[in-house]
């Protein structure tokens, strides 16, 4: 037999290597986020991009982009978007999507509807918590743990939060608050 050169060693050694790693790496293999791999109800991380009147745009991983409509947000938002248009309340109550979210804000998406448009993609997504927070239980949650919530009521001392979470009931002091 031929004796290997050093180079052929270091490349025997290399592909070893290789080998070993691959066999294991396919044990978890992360694939990225495609738009035919996002699904109806999936909980993806996101990056507020743009914010309009009655909608906003959020950036998703893997150079994804989704519509945000101003009735996905939360239910008590929803609920007092329908008494504004009733005249129930005045537009200080309801404050608009600028006075709620800011662009770069980062924020958990469910994926409502994916759909073809000619050769675009539209992907619709909700803020909505308790779509977002669907498969969190009360058991689970704890102390200075994030979640994602909405503000049902303004009280004297805080602010009670809607959180869809079943069983859970939250409350935000007004020290604990950032604007």
């Amino acid at each position: 037999t031929k004796k290997n050169t050093f180079l052929e060693e270091i490349q025997d050694k290399s592909d070893a290597k290789k080998l070993r790693f691959s066999i294991e790496d396919d044990k978890q293999v992360i694939k990225p986020l495609t738009y035919q791999s996002l699904e109806q109800g999936m909980v993806v991380m996101g990056r507020i991009r743009e914010i309009s009147q009655y909608h906003m745009f959020v950036c998703l991983p893997g150079r994804l982009s989704a519509k945000v409509s101003v009735a996905a947000i939360s239910t008590p938002y929803t609920e007092n978007l329908k008494k504004l248009q009733n005249l129930e309340l005045t537009s200080k109550e309801c404050p608009p999507l600028t006075d709620l979210f800011r662009v770069g804000q980062a924020v958990l998406c469910s994926i409502l509807e994916v759909k073809r448009e000619g050769e675009l993609m539209s992907v619709s997504v909700s803020l909505e918590p308790s779509l977002v927070n669907s498969e969190r239980s009360h058991y689970t949650l704890r102390t200075g743990q994030t979640i994602q919530a909405a503000v049902c009521t303004e009280e004297d001392y805080g602010y009670t939060l809607h959180t869809g979470v079943v069983g859970l009931t939250t409350f935000l002091s007004r020290n604990n608050a950032r604007r």
